[in-house]
């Protein structure tokens, strides 16, 4: 298991599913983004099922926090969320590249997500930054196919200081391959890649 360095942008594949469109996706962005001005390339690329995220419970341990626990919580000591929480809290740019299941999130990034708590509630002043999303649906229509992912990542991340760029938006791409296999939604996620690292 890679831990991601925080110095560098966390670029956050977020599918359960290894070999899939959104570890092509996360790849393909990498790799426009690395051509970019301030950034090395090869970018690494963080596989989020390969850390174990316990989740939330809603205990207020992070309250009163316990020095010795990564961001005073006790889930801390019993799964591999401390590296990501550091690299959410450091990296100076984000990309997260994720699937639609049931209209939201997967479960692991939803995990990741509710253990940001801390941060909301020590409101640890942060510099201001972008995320960059890559939500990528198998369903071809459905007009609110993306709002609730993207409901809860901008609200999610407010505690640390983070906007959403305008996401990337991609359907119809459910079997592995689809994307690779598709040259408009390849070029649209390399051409998002490139637009991130011109900005940066």
């Amino acid at each position: 298991m890679a831990s991601p360095e925080p110095a560098s942008p966390l670029i956050l594949a977020c599918s359960p599913r290894p070999g899939g469109n959104c570890d092509d996706a996360a790849d393909l962005f990498a790799q426009a983004l690395g051509q970019g001005p301030g950034f090395p390339a090869p970018l690494p690329v963080t596989r989020l099922r390969s850390f174990r995220i316990a989740p939330c419970l809603a205990c207020s341990a992070c309250a009163q926090p316990d020095p010795s626990l990564a961001w005073g919580c006790p889930q801390s000591a019993r799964d591999d969320s401390a590296p990501l929480l550091r690299a959410l809290a450091e990296a100076p740019a984000l990309c997260l590249i994720a699937p639609v299941f049931f209209y939201h999130l997967p479960s692991p990034l939803k995990a990741l997500l509710d253990r940001t708590q801390p941060f909301w509630l020590r409101k640890t002043p942060f510099p201001p930054r972008i995320c960059r999303v890559i939500l990528i649906a198998g369903r071809p229509r459905g007009k609110k196919l993306f709002a609730g992912s993207l409901l809860t990542l901008r609200y999610a991340l407010i505690s640390l200081n983070i906007r959403l760029a305008d996401p990337l938006l991609l359907r119809g791409l459910e079997a592995p391959g689809d994307l690779i296999s598709s040259r408009s939604a390849s070029q649209a996620v390399l051409d998002y890649g490139r637009q991130a690292g011109s900005c940066s």
